[in-house]
């Protein structure tokens, strides 16, 4: 089965985030963007396993009421870069071949 990455990068500040993927619901409370390494959590990430085919992700920032959603098609492992820029939530899928690396 597929794994969902959701890399939660920048500007995230003491932020509570949570995901919904294809139902599940996964999130984090505290969530800071570290400057030096470029990425919150120190690189971890939000994850989820689900079946082949087609996934709704849902990520959302209630700490700062915003929201993004995205479905895309998972027929194997797929990596979403989440940050917050000028007061908006971004979620798009990594282009490209390899993970983002963080530091």
């Amino acid at each position: 089965m597929p794994l969902v990455r959701v890399h939660l990068l920048d500007g995230f500040e003491d932020d509570r985030v949570e995901c919904s993927v294809s139902g599940q619901v996964i999130g984090e409370s505290g969530v800071t963007t570290s400057p030096l390494y470029g990425g919150a959590l120190e690189g971890r990430t939000l994850d989820a396993t689900v079946p082949e085919g087609t996934v709704h992700v849902e990520v959302r920032v209630p700490t700062r009421d915003l929201s993004e959603a995205i479905d895309l098609d998972a027929f194997g492992d797929v990596d979403l870069l989440a940050s917050i820029e000028d007061g908006r939530l971004t979620v798009k899928p990594n282009v490209s071949p390899t993970p983002p690396g963080y530091g």
